[in-house]
C-alpha cells in the first residue's frame, strides 16, 4: 500500500473534488464515491447523483466551501498564498486483494490520524474526505487549518502514512511492502506523469532532471564544473549565492517545460535527490581543502583512449570495488556506492541503442542503493571518478571489441549489486537492497544482449572442431565434473564452451587446470546455462579476447594472468 504526499499543498479545493467525482481525464474513474469524511452528516455524496448533473454539481460546491470555511476563518476571509489542499493518493500494491469500502473507510481514518492532521478523538482537527473512484485506490483530501483556527502539526506526514500502511498490510493481510527510510528522492507525482502523457514526453521533467543532474556530476572537480556540465546538457540552471559569495543552492528546468504564463517549472537540487551540499560532499576528496581535492581528480582519459579501452579500465575499478563491498567496513562500502553512480550513469550515456533502456534504468535504481543514513567514508582513491571520466570522455561503443568489452563491464556491474543487495539486506536496508536486486536484473538483461552475439559465434565455432578435439575437451569436463556431466554436454552452450577451452588450450593454457579453477569461483546451480558461464571464465582466466576471434591462433609462450576478481561469478543468473 503506496500513500503519495504531494510536495506542496494546493489552492483549488473545489477544482481538486470535480477532477475527484468527474470522470478522470480519459475516463478512467469508475463508481466515484464517498468512503469516509471528517463529518458524514456535513458531507452528503455527490457520487449519489450523475456527474455533470446541478445536484452534482451543487454538492461539490457546498463540500468545497464547508471543507474550506476553517482556511477562510484562520486566514481573514483570504486563502493563504502557500496553500491550503492537502492531497495523497493511497494505493494497493499491483495482486492485492480489492478492498471494501468499509475497509478503505478505516484506511483513510489511520492514515489521516498517523499524519497528525486529524487525531483520533481530536474534535478540532482539520476537515477532510477520502474519495473512491477505482478498485485499487483512494484519494484524500484535507484543508490545512484546524476547526479551532490553529495551524495543524503534520511534520514530517508523509514518513509518518508510510509507516501506518506498513501496520495495515500486516493487518488486512496485503503485500508486505519495503519500509521506507526517509532517504528516497522525491518521484514524479501523477500530476507531472500526466502531463508528459499529453505532451507526447517519454518521461516527466523531473526524471529527465534526475538524470541530468547525476550525470552532470561524472568528471565535475568544482561546482562551478557541475553548473557548466548542466548548462551543456542543455538544461537551465540557475545558482543562487550568500553574500559571502558562497553558492547558496541551484534550481534546474527543462527546455519548454513552463506553467501557463510561460515561467519555466524549476526543481530545486533537493528535490531531484541531489542539493548542493550532497554536490559538495561528492567532489570533496581526501584532502578538506577543495582546491586540493580538485586537483586529485585528473583530467579525462588521454586523447587516445578508446571505449574498449576505458570499459577495461573502468571493469578493473569496479573488481576492486567489489572486494570493498565485500570486505570493506560499513563506512567504505557507502563510499564505493555512492562513487559508482557516476560510473553506471557515464556507462547509460554512452551505451549502444540496444542497451541504453536497461542501462539507464539500473542507473536509475542504483541512485536508490547509493542513498542510505550511513555516512559515507572520505574518498581514498580516484579510481572510480577518473573511470567515469574515462567512459564519458571515450564516447559511445561502436565496435565489436567494445561490445565485448562491455560484457565484461556489465558482468561485474552485476557481481558488484548482488555485493550491495547482500550488504544493505544485511543491515536492514530494504529498499537499498530492493533497488540493488532490480539494478542486478537490468544488468544481466543488457549482459544476455551483449553476449548473446559473441556466444552464438563461440557455439559455432565449438561445433566446427574436429571429433579429437571436442573428446579431448570433453574428457576435461568430465573430470572437473564427475557428477552427471551429461546435464551440462546437453546444454547448448556446451559448444560456446569447448570452443573457448580449445582457444585456451592453443594460448598455452591446460583445459583440466581452467575447468578446475572456473568451477571454484562460485556455485553454478542458480546459473541460466552453467557452460555459458564457465564458458566466459575460461575465457577471462586465459585472458582471451573479450569477444571471440574468427578463428583460434596459438600464441606460444602466452603469460597467464588470472585476474585479482572472479568478474564472472554469477554471470547469466
Amino acid at each position: 500500500m503506496v500513500p503519495d504526499i504531494g510536495e506542496d499543498p494546493g489552492h483549488d479545493t473545489a477544482g481538486l473534488l470535480h477532477y475527484l467525482f468527474g470522470p478522470g481525464r480519459t475516463d478512467e474513474h469508475t463508481d466515484q464515491h464517498l468512503v469516509a469524511s471528517w463529518a458524514p452528516l456535513l458531507t452528503p455524496d455527490p457520487g449519489d447523483h450523475p456527474y455533470g448533473s446541478a445536484e452534482s454539481a451543487r454538492l461539490i460546491r457546498l463540500m468545497a466551501e464547508r471543507l474550506d470555511l476553517p482556511v477562510l476563518a484562520r486566514h481573514g476571509g483570504a486563502y493563504p498564498l502557500a496553500g491550503h489542499v492537502w492531497h495523497c493518493p493511497v494505493r494497493t500494491a499491483p495482486g492485492d486483494r480489492i478492498l471494501s469500502d468499509a475497509e478503505w473507510g478505516e484506511v483513510a481514518k489511520r492514515i489521516m490520524s498517523a499524519t497528525g492532521l486529524a487525531p483520533y478523538g481530536d474534535n478540532r482537527d482539520v476537515r477532510w474526505v477520502a474519495v473512491r473512484h477505482a478498485s485499487d485506490h483512494i484519494h484524500l483530501l484535507a484543508t490545512l487549518a484546524g476547526q479551532d483556527g490553529r495551524a495543524p502539526r503534520h511534520h514530517n506526514d508523509a514518513a509518518r502514512a508510510q509507516a501506518e500502511c506498513r501496520a495495515i498490510e500486516r493487518e488486512f493481510g496485503l503485500q508486505q511492502l519495503n519500509p521506507g527510510d526517509g532517504t528516497a528522492p522525491p518521484r514524479p507525482k501523477r500530476g507531472e506523469i500526466a502531463k508528459a502523457e499529453r505532451r507526447g514526453q517519454p518521461e516527466p521533467s523531473r526524471t529527465v532532471l534526475q538524470d541530468a543532474v547525476r550525470q552532470a556530476m561524472v568528471g565535475a572537480t568544482a561546482l562551478d564544473d557541475f553548473f557548466a556540465h548542466l548548462r551543456q546538457a542543455g538544461v537551465l540552471c540557475e545558482v543562487s549565492y550568500f553574500p559571502s559569495g558562497d553558492v547558496r543552492g541551484y534550481k534546474v528546468a527543462a527546455v519548454g517545460d513552463v506553467t501557463a504564463d510561460g515561467t519555466p517549472i524549476w526543481f530545486t537540487g533537493s528535490r531531484l535527490g541531489l542539493s548542493v551540499n550532497q554536490v559538495r560532499a561528492q567532489l570533496q576528496g581526501p584532502s578538506d581543502d577543495p582546491a586540493a581535492a580538485a586537483a586529485a581528480v585528473e583530467t579525462p582519459g588521454d586523447a587516445g583512449t578508446t571505449p574498449a579501452t576505458a570499459r577495461r579500465r573502468a571493469t578493473a575499478a569496479i573488481g576492486v570495488a567489489i572486494l570493498l563491498v565485500e570486505e570493506g567496513d560499513e563506512a567504505t562500502a557507502a563510499r564505493v556506492i555512492r562513487e559508482t553512480v557516476e560510473v553506471v550513469h557515464a556507462l547509460a550515456e554512452t551505451a549502444s541503442a540496444d542497451t541504453r533502456t536497461d542501462l539507464l534504468a539500473a542507473a536509475r535504481a542504483w541512485d536508490r542503493v547509493a542513498l542510505s543514513h550511513v555516512r559515507a567514508a572520505r574518498a581514498q582513491d580516484t579510481s572510480l571518478r577518473q573511470a567515469a571520466r574515462d567512459l564519458l570522455g571515450a564516447g559511445f561503443s561502436l565496435t565489436r571489441e567494445d561490445g565485448g568489452v562491455t560484457a565484461w563491464l556489465l558482468g561485474a556491474l552485476i557481481l558488484l549489486a548482488v555485493a550491495a543487495e547482500r550488504h544493505h539486506a544485511e543491515r536492514g536496508h530494504a529498499q537499498q537492497a530492493a533497488a540493488a536486486a532490480e539494478s542486478a536484473a537490468r544488468y544481466r538483461a543488457a549482459y544476455r544482449s551483449v553476449t548473446g552475439g559473441p556466444l552464438r559465434t563461440l557455439r559455432t565455432q565449438g561445433q566446427r572442431l574436429p571429433t579429437p578435439v571436442r573428446d579431448r575437451q570433453e574428457a576435461a569436463l568430465r573430470t572437473a565434473f564427475p557428477v552427471e556431466p551429461e546435464r551440462l554436454l546437453a546444454e547448448p552452450a556446451w559448444d560456446a564452451l569447448a570452443a573457448s577451452l580449445h582457444e585456451a588450450q592453443q594460448a598455452g593454457h591446460d583445459p583440466d587446470d581452467l575447468l578446475r579453477r572456473a568451477q571454484g569461483m562460485r556455485e553454478l546451480a542458480t546459473a541460466d546455462s552453467e557452460t555459458a558461464v564457465l564458458a566466459w571464465r575460461v575465457r577471462h582466466l586465459a585472458n582471451l579476447p573479450a569477444t571471440p576471434a574468427k578463428q583460434a591462433k596459438p600464441a606460444e609462450g602466452r603469460a597467464h594472468r588470472p585476474g585479482p576478481v572472479d568478474l564472472d561469478r554469477g554471470l547469466g543468473r
